[in-house]
Order: C-alpha cells, then structure tokens, then sequence
C-alpha cells in the first residue's frame, strides 16, 4: 500500500488519474463517497486511493499539487467509516491513514476493489443505475444500464476460487508446499507442462495468483493450497473444503 508522501509525489508528476485522486475535505460529503464508490466498483483497476488535505495549487509553484492539510482527521475517518457502513447497498472497508506532510496532517484511503459478486456498489436511497459510480480516467462516472448488465456478466464469468485476496501477497506462499505439489505432479505425470515453469508461472498456470496493473496476488485457491498456515489461519479462517 502507498504512503500519504508516495501519493503526493506521484501527484506532482502525473496528476490526478484512474487511481489517484487529491480532495481538499473539510467534511465527508457526495463528492468523497462517489470516488469511494467508484473505485470499489471499477473493474480490473484493484482499487484506488483518495488524498485528502491536498489540493491543486492556486499559485504558480514548483509544484502542480500544494498540501493544504486538515484540522479534524479524526472525526474525517470516522465520518468516513460510519457512511462507508450505511450509505451503500453493502458495507464498504476502506482503509484509511494519517501521516504528515510539510508539517500538516493529511488523510490517505485506499478503496479496494470489491468481489465481482458484490457488485455493483451503489448508494441505497439513489437506487440504480443513477446510485452507482464507476471510475473513467480521473473521474467519477454515474453508471448506465449498459455497465450494470457488464457487471451482473462478471459475476458469472469468475470462479468464486479465483477471487483474489485482499493484502495477501506471495510470501504468502509455502514454498515448500509448491516443491511438494511439484514432486506428486511429476509422480502422476512426468511430462506434465506445468513443471517446466517457475514457481510464478506455476502458480499463474493454476489460477493461484492474478496480475492486477503488473502486480501479482494469491487468489483463494492459491491460498488454501499454496499458503502458509499462518496465512490460512489470517485469510480463511472460516473456509473448508467439501
């Protein structure tokens, strides 16, 4: 996850984008919780981050983006928290920090993407499709028919084995567990293609870990057969297999 400082550095080079967005906030309102709802529901992105207390620079500077800061990043999070809980058709997590940037205090939110099978995220009393949102380059779209009937398609075209975990990451994997499904695998067949790849392809070829943006992450089904079992017991501690 990126810092309050990586985000505003990659701000200043690149501007707002599909996955960053600056807001100065004095109080959590419409605008705040449509980017949170977009992101969650944005397809592929893997989520995106808010940076609250920087705004785009009225003055000529060297820089594009200036840190404004915030006076109550307390009650923000927690009005965040408690809206994120009630304002959306499911509760939304999103996981919020402080830090301190040029000596004031700035709030960063990382909105992961949410299941395929909880989408669409949208705001209860709007209802659809005008309650929904979806992230479009550096903006906020309300959702049309069109982008609800896509979403209700990729609820049926992902195993829910295929899920990818949320913060799990490929230390995650045994790999002394890999060596052994290696060593039952050449026992079965010893010509089997899997076996030529590298732990990573291996993995890939398994639907045990998805690319996200050039980033790797353990699915469901590469955590109840790869993970460690310190990563079981974190992850799925309520799963079983029948």
């Amino acid at each position: 996850m990126k810092t309050c400082a990586e985000l505003f550095e990659e701000l200043n080079e690149l501007d707002e984008h599909h996955q960053i967005e600056a807001k100065k906030v004095s109080e959590v309102g419409d605008s705040l919780m449509e980017t949170i709802c977009a992101y969650s529901n944005e397809s592929g992105l893997g989520g995106g981050y808010i940076l609250i207390g920087v705004i785009e620079c009225e003055q000529p500077s060297e820089h594009r983006y200036c840190v404004v800061g915030i006076d109550n990043p307390e009650k923000i999070q927690n009005d965040i928290t408690t809206q994120c809980s009630t304002r959306f058709n499911k509760p939304i997590r999103p996981n919020c920090f402080t830090e301190k940037l040029e000596g004031k205090t700035v709030i960063g939110i990382y909105v992961p993407e949410v299941e395929s099978g909880d989408k669409p995220i949208y705001f209860k009393k709007v209802g659809l499709p005008k309650g929904a949102f979806r992230r479009i380059g550096s903006s906020d779209v309300k959702c049309t028919e069109d982008d609800l009937l896509g979403f209700y398609q990729e609820r049926n075209a992902k195993p829910y084995d295929q899920t990818i975990v949320p913060h799990a990451t490929l230390s995650d994997f045994d790999p002394q567990t890999i060596a052994e499904y290696r060593r039952l695998r050449k026992e079965k067949d010893p010509e089997a293609e899997e076996l030529t790849y590298d732990n990573t392809g291996l993995l890939e070829s398994l639907n045990c870990i998805l690319s996200v943006d050039g980033t790797n992450h353990p699915t469901i089904a590469g955590i109840l057969l790869f993970g460690k079992r310190a990563a079981i017991r974190r992850f799925l501690p309520m799963v079983r297999l029948d």
